[in-house]
């Protein structure tokens, strides 16, 4: 079976997406096609298109997605029928120590399953240019390369919302659940496994984008009392204060971690914090914000300058800690039926945070996303 498909295609590294016409052979018998209703635009998506993550090229990218199922490959059909509502994900093996305890955002084989692929078969490709030359194209990035109307799926990279939740959404309510799949999740997750924030704690998350107000929402749903957005758009600060923050700040520089502290005073200091910039220095003023036993967690990689400096023994004396975090470490299948039903109940309103843009205007969106714009772009197909 051949699909013929709107794609946006990265050629090379800093250049603009494009939009072309690209085909796709499948499903294979352990994939799905899925018509897609909208893909949000993460910020992984960004640094892959720097050049941050560098892998061959012209590559189709797109991990945050949802829509409906147009065909099922043969070793799949007793799970999913052509017209389910699905939301996709993360790649997993689903076999490994980390998938069967219930990690599988450490899967033994994540950078393999979600970095992309050349989807050859006996050597030939089956994703490829719309062209004479069928030149090929790589795809399966998160399992799903959802920048296009048309994608090829893994089955663990997908959530029967309508088996898992007993849905069948407007397609415009569909197409704002899109970013569930990675930031929301990402936010919400870190919040419920990671750090396990509790109801009456202090929270601080440093980054008022999709991840941070993710987080925001999610401790307020868990009851925390004191949740502290920090960040450099006001408007962000804004949007995070009507999602539930209690006290915003404007990141003051060589103060923060004291400013950070001055508002949670009972511990000397927040209890839990998150970082979703990745730049050094606030990942030093999140640490340095922690009061007694607090937890520090980053979930923004840091690519411009990974080494941080601590002081160990402050966080003894302390009893501090500092982990690292992906995706939440969120079980996908578990998570967004969850975050599905918070949303329909209105406790996860991420409609507020996201802008729905034509995928033709996919450009616009990215630039509108860098530069504080907007927060979550949505590309509608």
């Amino acid at each position: 079976m051949e699909t013929v498909t709107d794609a946006l295609v990265m050629r090379n590294f800093g250049e603009d997406l494009r939009v072309e016409r690209v085909v796709a052979k499948g499903p294979a018998p352990d994939e799905v096609l899925v018509e897609i209703a909208a893909t949000g635009i993460c910020h992984s998506d960004l640094l892959c298109m720097s050049g941050n993550l560098p892998f061959p090229t012209p590559t189709i990218l797109g991990h945050e997605a949802a829509g409906t199922v147009a065909a099922v490959g043969t070793g799949l059909l007793g799970s999913y029928s052509v017209g389910d509502q699905v939301i996709l994900t993360f790649d997993s093996c689903g076999d490994c120590n980390s998938c069967k305890t219930d990690h599988p955002a450490y899967c033994h084989d994540f950078t393999s399953r979600n970095a992309p692929s050349d989807l050859s078969d006996d050597g030939k490709p089956r994703l490829h240019m719309a062209t004479p030359d069928a030149s090929p194209v790589w795809g399966k990035f998160f399992g799903q390369s959802s920048f296009a109307r048309y994608a090829l799926v893994s089955s663990r990279s997908i959530i029967n919302i309508t088996a898992s939740c007993g849905l069948a959404l407007p397609r415009e309510e569909l197409q704002y659940l899109a970013p569930l799949g990675c930031g929301v999740q990402t936010g919400f997750g870190s919040v419920m496994n990671s750090l396990g924030v509790t109801a009456g704690s202090s929270l601080a998350v440093f980054g008022a984008g999709a991840v941070g107000l993710s987080a925001i929402m999610a401790a307020k749903a868990v009851g925390a009392s004191i949740i502290i957005a920090i960040d450099l758009v006001e408007s962000r600060l804004a949007l995070a204060k009507e999602l539930g923050a209690t006290h915003v700040l404007l990141n003051s520089g060589t103060t923060l971690a004291q400013d950070v502290k001055d508002i949670a005073p009972v511990d000397r200091g927040v209890r839990f914090a998150i970082d979703t910039t990745g730049v050094s220095s606030v990942i030093e003023a999140m640490v340095q914000s922690l009061g007694l036993m607090g937890k520090a967690l980053s979930v923004g990689m840091a690519y411009a300058n990974p080494e941080l400096k601590i002081d160990i023994n402050q966080m003894i004396m302390s009893g501090q800690s500092y982990l690292g975090c992906i995706e939440g470490d969120s079980v996908p299948d578990k998570i967004i039926p969850r975050l599905v039903e918070e949303y329909r109940n209105g406790r996860l309103p991420v409609d507020k945070m996201a802008r729905m843009y034509p995928y033709t205007e996919c450009n616009r969106a990215i630039a509108d996303m860098r530069s504080g714009k907007t927060v979550k772009p949505i590309l509608v197909w």
